[in-house]
Parts: C-alpha cells; structure tokens; sequence
C-alpha cells in the first residue's frame, strides 16, 4: 500500500525500533498482525457487571501482569527476528527518521518495527526505502519511506502522531 507523505503529519520523537535488511520489496512482512493489548479489560464494563469490587481489583491486577509478561515475550522474539536496533526520530504515516548503528544505503528495502508504546504495548510494522542518509559514518541517520503497511499498523502510528501532536499544544499552551 502506498501514501502520499503529504496526507500525514509528522511529529518529532524519541522511539525504540528494531528493522531488518531486505532482499526486495516484494518479500512478504514477518511483522505481522499482533493482538491488541490496549484493548485489554475494561474497568468500567467490570464493575457494572455485577462482581464484587475485590474481584474486579484482582482481574485488572491480573491483567496487567499478564500484558507485562507479553511484552517481555514478544520483545525476546523481536529481538531475534529483527537483528539492527533503531532509534526513531520523526515519524508519520508516510515513513520515518531514525539512527542506527548499522550501514544502509540509500535505496536499500528494510521491514521496520515500532514500538509506539511498551505499555500497553503497541507496536507498528511497514516495509520501507531508505531514501537519504543524514549524519556522520558512525551512527549515521537515514529516512525512510513507507513502501507497504497495513491499515491496522498505520492507524496505530497516525493516532500516536495525533496524540503527540495534542501533548505539544497543551505544553506550549502553558509556557
């Protein structure tokens, strides 16, 4: 799927990002659909239904260790499936900036994971070109333009863009 970069604000930011090098860009991603645990449980329908306040007490504890323990899981299997660590600079429902320790060149297909929340986790994938290089030879910067993602990942990076963008208001409004 393909966006034009002028349809998406893009926001400044400080986010951890794992990617892997590509053959092409018609390799199919291996990040894929992962389960929302934002969605999780919901206080409020808890306690409306019925079960004891000390019981809805244990289920959101309960839940948040278990949304803890996936994160830890799902960031081992990252790890391994997605070798070069990234830090994201700028990012927006067209692509992305980040520094990397690692070679690129300008050209160069890489499938790139964000992880936009560690808790709740949330994470976006898309497959990208690496369209310039910014920054010295040793922990060079790169941009990268979206080649293919899917709705449900560009949705998760368009509502963090909102948010961010919302959190860069209220601060300017009261400096």
């Amino acid at each position: 799927m393909s966006h034009d970069k002028r349809n998406f604000s893009r926001v400044a930011t400080r986010l951890k990002g794992r990617l892997r090098t590509l053959s092409g860009s018609d390799v199919k991603p291996l990040f894929g659909d992962q389960v929302d645990l934002g969605s999780g449980l919901d206080a409020d329908a808890l306690r409306k239904s019925n079960l004891q306040e000390p019981v809805v007490e244990f289920l959101l504890h309960l839940n948040r260790k278990l949304d803890l323990v996936v994160s830890l899981l799902s960031q081992e299997q990252l790890d391994a499936d997605f070798p070069v660590p990234a830090e994201i600079t700028e990012i927006s429902g067209a692509g992305l900036c980040f520094n990397t320790g690692s070679e690129l060149g300008v050209g160069d297909v890489v499938e790139v994971v964000v992880v936009l929340s560690r808790f709740p986790l949330r994470m976006a994938g898309a497959i990208g070109k690496v369209v310039r290089r910014e920054g010295p030879a040793g922990h060079p910067g790169y941009a990268l333009d979206f080649t293919h993602i899917r709705d449900n990942d560009l949705e998760h990076i368009v509502q963090f863009v909102f948010q961010e963008q919302r959190a860069q208001i209220r601060e300017h409004k009261w400096t």
